[in-house]
């Protein structure tokens, strides 16, 4: 065999859109077990003795462990892909009494037979298995991310998180209120379209959403408004506004008592007439339109608007009917977006999310009821997907007639997250973040479709429409707007039971801030140790010595006996976590 290189790439920004395989085999240092540890921008998988150890394709598992006789040479395969931005991929190991390092050019080794494949795989006779994609319509860019200034890290953020053994990643459960906040047969709602604004100055909350036009009219709407001192109790009757006409939607922004032109301080969106309509009003009360018609047409009856702070721009989610996959035998509903500075012209919009069919909860017939209530955390925008399988019914054992459908089947929807880091492509989950009730027959049972988050204090507040029976049954009765709570930034995390310690290892970043504080609930406790980019314990910032992290709070401060963070600034610094029972979410690093 001949000896290779280590696997140490970094190309910087200099090249874009490339993929690259190693090939050969790997000598095991020690007996007993190894950790391999990868650091890669954008995905890579470890293959050793043909099973795959690391699988960081698009996910944060860029650690994994084999067993070995000391002096064993293991297969060992690398594929690796750089989308844009920089590019670097790196190989590390470690063992009991071993910190941490680049894993030697004498224990990495090719055959004839590895140089061979690799000549074929150049050539074009063979092809590389990859994992499979999670189907995105638009390459996403993430851009880099450089130091750690003072702010929030979300681990929400995939940037943010470099490797992760002895946790499972859980996706956030907001918390019921229970029963709704607007009634749909004492309010009017009939619709799960909602925006919510708590006021700057006076503290109060208002609360828009769709009444019938007219009695029984499911085809035209009206905006009414309900108006709060606490985002929980609203106080009736509800009133109706002066608007343009609507068919569906109650998207409102509020752009602030600051805005330089307080007659249009408040914007709201809706679909009429085969497109998406805009208006201003300087109170949320009295509303004229911005231009005559449609300013982005689609071909589907849902939209929202949003406004990006980061990139400071106007967001247009709208709903499309397209046939994006030949196995569908008819078009589905899927969330397009487009970008605007006017509110007025609009850039042609582009397809966001669509099903994933390797998804356990994505069989079927899979569509979706756009995307709304974005919020803007930790460098990402945080949005609010509607999941709707049309073709299942809520309650097993009930038929579509029995919930008031004439169609084959009722119909359920939920709620699943969306992030952006570039305000243009969007990463999100398929597993349910805001689910329907679990509990037979309750007014949420059949849909929870969240469409607003107001941050208030160290909440989340998400507002939805709830359904009872499905998708079309009895929408006048049967359709109410709810209340759940989340912690701040607690959208994700990664989550460690019993008494085996966990660890979670953040990037190699320029350290630019003082004090750590950490989102978590721990039953057990959490050390934090401070690493130097080859992986080694900064002096007076090992696990040792940092004082134990306990109890549930979103700003647990981290302290070392006689380490300050502040002294770090300017040094390439990462940062690495290790608990045992409990979940971390978020970090935040503070001047």
């Amino acid at each position: 065999m001949e000896r290779t290189d280590r696997i140490d790439l970094d190309t910087g920004t200099a090249h874009g859109g490339f993929s690259r395989i190693w090939i050969g085999r790997l000598r095991a240092p020690v007996a007993g077990e190894i950790t391999l540890m990868a650091e890669a921008d954008d995905g890579v998988v470890v293959t050793v003795d043909g099973r795959d150890l690391i699988d960081g394709w698009h996910g944060s598992e860029r650690q994994g462990r084999f067993e070995a006789e000391a002096g064993d040479w293991r297969p060992l395969e690398v594929r690796y892909f750089q989308n844009g931005g920089t590019a670097h991929c790196r190989l590390f190991w470690s063992w009991p009494g071993q910190p941490r390092e680049l894993i030697p050019s004498e224990a990495l080794s090719h055959s004839d037979d590895d140089r061979r494949r690799g000549e074929n795989l150049a050539a074009g006779t063979e092809k590389a298995v990859v994992p499979a994609l999670v189907r995105s319509l638009r390459a996403p860019v993430a851009p880099p991310v450089t130091q750690w200034t003072p702010g929030d890290w979300l681990l929400l953020d995939e940037r943010n998180v470099l490797s992760v053994d002895g946790a499972r990643r859980v996706v956030g459960q907001p918390v019921r209120h229970g029963p709704p906040v607007v009634d749909g047969a004492v309010d009017g709602n009939f619709q799960p379209y909602v925006s919510v604004v708590r006021d700057v100055e006076s503290g109060r909350w208002r609360l828009w959403y769709n009444v019938p036009k007219t009695p029984g009219n499911w085809g035209e709407s009206g905006l009414a408004l309900l108006e709060s001192a606490d985002g929980i109790g609203w106080q009736r009757p509800h009133r109706v506004l002066e608007t343009p006409p609507i068919q569906f939607g109650a998207s409102v922004i509020d752009e602030g008592p600051a805005f330089p032109e307080p007659a249009q301080r408040f914007k709201a969106a809706w679909h009429k007439d085969n497109g998406l309509q805009v208006a201003a009003s300087p109170d949320g009360v009295t509303w004229r339109s911005l231009a005559p018609g449609p300013v982005l047409r689609h071909n589907h009856d849902i939209d929202a608007i949003d406004w990006d702070p980061i990139r400071r721009r106007y967001m247009a989610f709208v709903s499309v009917a397209a046939t994006l996959d030949p196995a569908w035998k008819e078009p589905r509903r899927i969330p397009h977006m487009s970008t605007s500075h006017d509110l007025i012209h609009w850039r042609a919009p582009w397809p966001v999310v669509v099903p994933e069919t390797a998804s356990p909860h994505e069989q079927g017939e899979t569509q979706f009821y756009s995307m709304a209530g974005v919020v803007a955390r930790g460098g990402l925008l945080i949005g609010l997907v509607k999941v709707l399988r049309d073709d299942l019914n809520a309650e097993p054992g009930l038929t579509a007639g029995d919930l008031s459908d004439t169609r084959p089947h009722a119909g359920l929807g939920y709620t699943v997250l969306a992030w952006s880091a570039d305000g243009e492509n969007w990463r999100r989950d398929t597993e349910p973040f805001l689910d329907r009730n679990p509990e037979p027959a309750t007014w949420d049972r059949a849909h929870a479709w969240a469409d607003e988050q107001v941050i208030h204090g160290d909440t989340v507040f998400i507002y939805y429409g709830g359904y009872r029976l499905g998708h079309k049954g009895e929408r006048f009765t049967t359709r109410q707007i709810g209340l759940a709570r989340l912690k701040l930034d607690r959208y994700a995390g990664f989550a460690a039971t019993g008494s085996h310690r966990a660890s979670l290892r953040g990037p190699v970043r320029t350290w630019q801030a003082g004090a750590l504080t950490l989102n978590a609930d721990m039953r057990g406790d959490l050390r934090v140790a401070l690493c130097e980019s080859s992986g080694k314990f900064v002096p007076g910032f090992s696990f040792e010595e940092c004082r134990p992290v306990r109890g549930d709070a979103i700003d647990h401060p981290v302290s070392w006996i006689s380490g300050d963070p502040a002294t770090l600034a300017g040094r390439e610094i990462q940062p690495v976590f290790q608990w045992t029972d409990g979940t971390l979410f978020a970090f935040s690093t503070r001047p």
